[in-house]
């Protein structure tokens, strides 16, 4: 398996699945310039499990609860809070921006989702979709990629977790706030418009600060994230979402440390509080983190063969504008690729992750603070 020496830590872009034909993409800025280069293979139907999109299976007792609340209606014949009921099968897609990719590290909401659940039935299979510097205006991807909408179709998602604006408030896209509401309107609905999505959660940014010292006051922007509030709140309404506002519940905490290192990017105690904020939000009893740690570490650990399997490095051999290259080939056939072929000895590699996570949840005592 000589790929997964080049996919160490966290990188950048990902596949899809290997069996699909290709298709032509016409996406917008990065992807339209490349193509003009070369029209690679794209493809069409993603793996088993990653949505931040994260991918979940799940026990009926929280999510069917939690179904009720968020299940939007949609123009497929879903109504507002009514849904069927979750279980194994189900997936939970999260996305968003730079926060919710960093969330994949810690792992700390994907462990109060996890201690929600049926932990005696199949617990959940969660992924991330999530892309750094994601906006509801605009998500670049690399050439052949593909964009969410079609990655939450492919995976078959059935609750999506939207959680943008940081991004946005910092550029000064979220200036005018009717402006970014009717955005991540739009996004949304796409959303909402795939057969098999039957909710959506829509997740506050958490607050900036002032990380002190030579480092730019962030702070000020907070008053940004209040302002957009209210619309967030009031789409969530209109479409039926579930509204979690960690923004205003962190408001009102103090905390021990600082949430950030830069008053933008979370720390692991910020990953930390912002999983605990959500789990108040949605009704999770709670309790320390600590004593749930090697749960959490086996969800890590799964967590990053997901991301090399599903982001690569070498996306480009993969799927994108160097699958034409001598090297892409095998040296013994030279009419086979052989890298698709070692990017599917991940999945029983993440199946067998998956396994120990629901082993971990077996063990894990109390809920999630």
């Amino acid at each position: 398996m000589r790929n997964v020496r080049f996919l160490r830590g966290f990188p950048h872009s990902a596949p899809r699945s290997f069996k699909s034909k290709p298709k032509d993409y016409k996406s917008k800025d990065r992807q339209s310039a490349m193509k003009s280069r070369q029209a690679g293979p794209r493809t069409v139907t993603i793996a088993p499990g990653h949505c931040s999109v994260f991918i979940t299976r799940i026990g009926f007792s929280f999510w069917a609860a939690l179904s009720v609340l968020a299940a939007p209606a949609t123009s497929h014949g879903k109504q507002p809070g009514r849904l069927s009921s979750l279980g194994p099968g189900d997936t939970i897609a999260f996305v968003g921006g730079t926060d919710t990719v960093q969330a994949e590290k810690y792992g700390y909401l994907e462990l109060a989702l996890l201690a929600a659940g049926d932990r005696t039935a199949t617990p959940p299979k969660m992924r991330t979709l999530a892309w750094q510097a994601d906006t509801d205006f605009e998500r670049d991807r690399p050439l052949n990629f593909g964009d969410l909408a079609e990655h939450l179709r492919d995976l078959k998602a059935t609750v999506v977790v939207a959680a943008y604006g940081k991004a946005e408030i910092l550029s000064g896209q979220a200036k005018k706030p009717e402006q970014f509401i009717a955005a991540y309107d739009r996004l949304l609905a796409s959303f909402g418009k795939i057969p098999s999505v039957k909710s959506l959660i829509l997740m506050t940014p958490p607050p900036f600060e002032n990380a002190g010292g030579t480092l730019p006051d962030l702070s000020h922007h907070n008053a940004t994230v209040s302002a957009l509030i209210p619309g967030l709140k009031a789409l969530a309404k209109k479409r039926g979402y579930l509204f979690v506002d960690v923004f205003s519940d962190l408001q009102t905490r103090a905390s021990a440390s600082p949430r950030t290192s830069d008053g933008f990017s979370l720390t692991d105690h910020g990953h930390a509080e912002v999983a605990a904020a959500f789990a108040r939000q949605v009704g999770i009893a709670v309790s320390p983190w600590a004593s749930l740690d090697a749960a959490r570490q086996a969800i890590v650990d799964k967590n990053q063969l997901w991301h090399n399997y599903h982001r690569p490095t070498n996306w480009s051999f993969l799927k994108g504008d160097r699958i034409s290259v001598a090297s892409s080939y095998d040296h013994l056939d030279p009419k086979k690729r052989w890298f698709p072929d070692e990017m599917k000895l991940y999945l029983p590699l993440i199946e067998a992750a998956d396994q120990r996570v629901a082993r971990a949840a077996l063990t894990m005592g109390g809920k999630v603070q």
